[in-house]
C-alpha cells in the first residue's frame, strides 16, 4: 500500500533469541508487530541436586559442584526438541566421545512464553574425576548442524574426609620410675602364684 513492495529479504541473526525487525519508512522507524524467533539452545546452569536446596551454583571457586557428588544440569532454549543431542565432556572439546553424548528428556515448556517457545530440561550427572568440563549442545532444527558450547564449569576435589578416630584408650608406657614403678613386684608374684593359670 505504500508503494514499498519487498517479497523475499535474507537477514542472518547473531544468535538465538527473539529479535525486533525495524524498517525506515517516511524518515520514521517502524518494527514489525511480531518478533523474528531464532530457535536453538541458549545456555546451561548447574544447580545443586538435593529436592531442598535446589539453588544455583555460581561456578565460582568455593561454590561448584564436587566430584563423586550428584548436581543437576539444567539446558533451556527455544524450541528445543527432543531429536536434538547435548553433551557433557571432561575438557573443553563438544564432544570428546560418543559416550558423552545425551537426548534430552522430559522438555518443559514455559507457559508464560508461549510465542517464543522458551523451554527447557534438566538432569542429574555425577562424575568421578574433578576438573573442567564443558556442556554442548546439537540443535535438531539448524540447517547446518553444528555442536555449540555452552558453558564450561570446574568439578572441585570432594571434601577433604577427616580420619576416624581410634576407639581403644591410648595407653602410652612411660619409663619406669625408681623402684621398679608399674612393673615392680611382677616377677616376685608371678614366682609366688605358679599353681594359678
Amino acid at each position: 500500500r505504500s508503494g514499498c513492495d519487498v517479497k523475499r529479504l535474507r537477514v542472518v541473526a547473531p544468535a538465538t533469541g527473539a529479535f525486533t525487525f525495524c524498517y525506515q519508512q517516511g524518515g520514521e522507524w517502524q518494527a514489525l508487530p511480531q518478533p523474528i524467533v531464532i530457535t536453538g539452545p541458549l545456555g546451561a546452569k548447574a544447580r545443586r541436586a538435593e529436592e531442598d536446596r535446589r539453588t544455583l551454583y555460581t561456578l565460582q571457586a568455593g561454590d561448584q559442584p564436587r566430584a563423586g557428588q550428584k548436581f543437576q544440569l539444567e539446558l533451556f532454549g527455544l524450541r528445543l526438541a527432543p531429536e536434538d543431542r547435548y553433551s557433557v565432556s571432561a575438557g573443553d572439546e563438544c564432544p570428546r566421545s560418543m559416550a558423552d553424548i545425551y537426548s534430552p528428556t522430559e522438555i518443559q515448556q514455559n507457559p508464560t512464553e508461549r510465542f517464543t517457545g522458551l523451554n527447557g530440561f534438566a538432569r542429574n550427572f555425577t562424575f568421578q574425576s574433578a576438573g573442567l568440563y564443558s556442556v554442548c549442545y546439537l540443535y535438531s532444527g539448524w540447517t547446518a548442524p553444528r555442536w555449540q558450547q555452552l558453558m564450561t564449569f570446574n568439578l572441585s576435589l570432594p571434601p577433604p574426609v577427616s580420619p576416624i578416630p581410634d576407639p581403644s584408650p591410648q595407653i602410652t608406657l612411660e619409663s619406669p620410675a625408681p623402684g621398679g614403678g608399674f612393673l615392680a613386684g611382677a616377677a616376685e608374684w608371678f614366682a609366688a602364684n605358679q599353681g594359678l593359670s
